[in-house]
């Protein structure tokens, strides 16, 4: 009875040392994820700060917006100027129109003026040759 007590004793011991080791390697292990862990935890908080925190991409995304908005103010200020620059355009253009037409005008004007007073010099001289003329027979006879 002695040896088979013995031999329970020393099974349980053996049972006993065998769940110290695991309760150990338990241990080691847990003690190594804890230390994962924090790793893991310093990364992201380091990743947070490189980013702009933990609002980065709230932050990004109004800024995006609010730059949105300048970039369409701008673009319907450029609108409005260009619109308002074809009006001016257009009426430029019809006041050009205008100006050539009534050169056009002065032209034909003037070409008739000179080509009436071309005309007018011949016939001129037609009178002054006839009254020359006349003037020379009435002397001669």
């Amino acid at each position: 009875i002695q040896t088979a007590s013995f031999e329970s004793e020393r099974l349980n011991q053996n049972y006993l040392d065998e769940i110290q080791n695991d309760i150990q390697d338990q241990q080691a292990l847990t003690s190594d994820l804890d230390a994962q862990l924090r790793e893991w935890e310093k990364k992201i908080r380091q990743k947070q700060t490189e980013i702009g925190g933990a609002n980065a991409a709230i932050t990004f995304n109004a800024n995006v917006r609010k730059q949105e908005r300048v970039l369409e103010n701008r673009l319907d200020t450029a609108l409005k100027r260009f619109n308002a620059l074809l009006a001016s355009n257009g009426l430029l253009r019809s006041e050009i129109d205008n100006l050539r037409n009534e050169r056009e005008r002065y032209e034909n004007l003037s070409r008739k003026s000179e080509n009436e007073l071309q005309d007018l010099r011949a016939q001129l001289v037609e009178c002054i040759e006839r009254s020359v003329t006349s003037y020379e027979q009435r002397r001669k006879g």
